[in-house]
């Protein structure tokens, strides 16, 4: 991955003059300095040098079924956001997060700190899925700082910590898989898939391996051919749960391109055209989005890894532009239905949980965390279609 990255001053030079790369990078830097200005906060509000994305603004709008909740797994997106905004730090040398913070890979890294602070001085907690979206931001905030000759010690050390917790939710009960949850009755796609990922890309392909087959085994749809929810054990029994959620289609893409086999690359292409089919507005090519709570997270969560498949020469060329199009048509709608405000003496931009335009435009908050990481992924995927 660290790969695509390696810019030197011409390269720089002919990207600052590329009017495309410039209008998809303007609108994701808009989306990072929107969310770290209205949501980054300090632990507990005061704690220096730490920093977390307050989950609602303000802080007393949460729905009740959230009050309470600081949704460990949404600070895990915000630091792989972060580390997008990084990357483009690294590429252009232009500051990206407002005046007043840290360079976005430094707030990154803070992030997963203020993380382990705030979960009780560790990083593990009883989902096996939140643990592993953990494990590949860190994983991926370490690289950038490697690549910026930055100390990367503590976040490889984070990541490091979680792979055996992650290690140990692999077993051979339902046939393979990965657990969900600590209590050990469900295994699902949405743990599996990015701690396959994360094995993948940290030198565990012969553990990455058989979690993917699993996947295509047991929870490939026959009637969609996406990726179903997981296999439950209800009185010993084992229980199909047929759900599709958008988002695990995103890492189970990783894995595919990470791997790297032929049957990988195939059904990576073949997956790219069933999300097409079964997951997008009756245009056939802008993306549904899933409106508040976790769901507001998962659009952005499946761009990030279509922006993958788009730029991957190995797949498929009819597979790669429907990959592109897909994000890019979903960056319009957002955009089109972005509400510019003013926050603390500060212009920014609050983006919708839905990308139909005939939705009801967002107003004054309360605002959600969620959905605007979800847009701010989906800018950064935009933007990384440039790069190419």
């Amino acid at each position: 991955m660290t790969s695509l990255f390696q810019y030197d001053d011409a390269a720089r030079q002919a990207l600052s003059q590329s009017l495309s790369w410039r209008a998809a990078s303007a609108r994701a830097t808009l989306a990072a300095r929107s969310v770290t200005t209205v949501f980054g906060h300090r632990l507990f509000g005061w704690v220096p040098g730490t920093h977390l994305g307050m989950p609602y603004v303000p802080p007393n709008t949460a729905p009740v079924d959230q009050t309470g909740l600081w949704h460990y797994w949404w600070q895990a997106h915000y630091v792989d956001c972060l580390v997008d905004a990084g990357w483009r730090e690294y590429i252009t040398r232009q500051h990206v997060t407002g005046a007043s913070l840290p360079s976005a890979g430094k707030l990154g890294a803070r992030t997963i700190m203020t993380v382990g602070m705030r979960n009780g001085f560790k990083f593990t907690n009883e989902y096996f899925d939140d643990m592993a979206w953990m494990a590949l931001a860190s994983q991926r905030s370490a690289e950038l700082a490697a690549q910026a000759k930055k100390n990367e010690k503590r976040e490889r050390r984070v990541a490091r910590y979680l792979r055996p917790v992650l290690h140990s939710a692999q077993t051979d009960d339902l046939g393979g898989g990965l657990f969900w949850h600590k209590v050990r009755d469900f295994k699902n796609t949405a743990a599996t898939g990015p701690a396959a990922l994360y094995f993948a890309r940290t030198g565990e392909p012969e553990r990455a391996a058989p979690l993917l087959d699993w996947l295509m085994a047991h929870l490939k749809s026959p009637e969609t051919g996406l990726l179903m929810d997981g296999l439950r054990i209800v009185n010993g029994k084992r229980e199909l749960v047929p759900h599709i959620f958008s988002y695990n289609q995103g890492p189970v893409l990783g894995i595919m391109l990470q791997l790297g086999r032929a049957q990988d690359l195939e059904n990576a292409a073949e997956l790219v055209h069933n999300i097409a089919r079964h997951l997008t507005l009756e245009d056939g090519v802008t993306l549904k989005a899933h409106g508040h709570g976790d769901g507001g997270l998962f659009t952005g969560i499946l761009c990030r890894y279509l922006g993958l498949v788009a730029r991957d020469q190995r797949i498929d060329e009819s597979a790669r532009v429907t990959a592109e199009a897909l994000i890019r048509a979903t960056a319009r709608n957002l955009w089109e239905l972005r509400h510019e405000t003013m926050w603390k003496k500060h212009h920014v931009m609050i983006f919708p949980g839905e990308t139909s335009l005939d939705v009801t435009p967002v107003g004054e908050h309360p605002w959600e965390l969620a959905q605007q990481l979800q847009a701010w992924m989906i800018f950064e995927a935009q933007a990384r279609l440039e790069l190419a």
